[in-house]
């Protein structure tokens, strides 16, 4: 696969995954939904196109394959951060861990579909979403429980 095509495949895998994502994040209410909506959205995407995501995360070996989920990651984080700031200057919060929790949150979804994906989805992906759910709104709560309350970060 030459790095033009490569390239053309990660676009298109990032803009399906943030087009399943963007809907249920703005469906979500709470923070937890949030998350949940997130996970199942990136799951989906990989469960629904296993062969594309292979392709493009361990069967290429064209030059450039890192730099192209690298872009893929930041695209979905950056959507990711908007949500998160958002919920979190609703709340009187400081917006200023949106932007890490978006790539933390992306990190763990892009390791955790590659093993379930790899590992031909050892548990189901509602129990993965659930398992990753409660990780990861825990850390959020905590985030609500020790932030200071101004919300004056951009």
């Amino acid at each position: 696969m030459e790095l033009t095509e490569s390239t053309e495949v990660g676009e298109y895998f990032a803009q399906l995954v943030v087009g399943a994502m963007v809907p249920a994040i703005n469906q979500a209410r709470e923070e937890r939904d949030l998350i949940a909506a997130t996970i199942d959205a990136y799951l989906g995407t990989v469960d629904s196109h296993p062969d594309l995501y292979r392709v493009l995360i361990h069967e290429s070996g064209a030059p450039g394959i890192h730099h192209l989920t690298t872009a893929a990651a930041q695209t979905v984080a950056t959507h990711l951060t908007q949500a998160i700031g958002e919920r979190f200057r609703a709340l009187g919060l400081d917006a200023g861990p949106a932007e890490p929790w978006a790539y933390g949150m992306v990190g763990l979804l892009q390791t955790a579909g590659d093993w379930w994906i790899t590992c031909d989805q050892p548990i189901d992906r509602a129990t993965l979403t659930g398992y990753l759910t409660t990780l990861l709104a825990q850390g959020i709560a905590g985030v609500r429980t020790t932030s200071d309350t101004t919300a004056d970060t951009p």
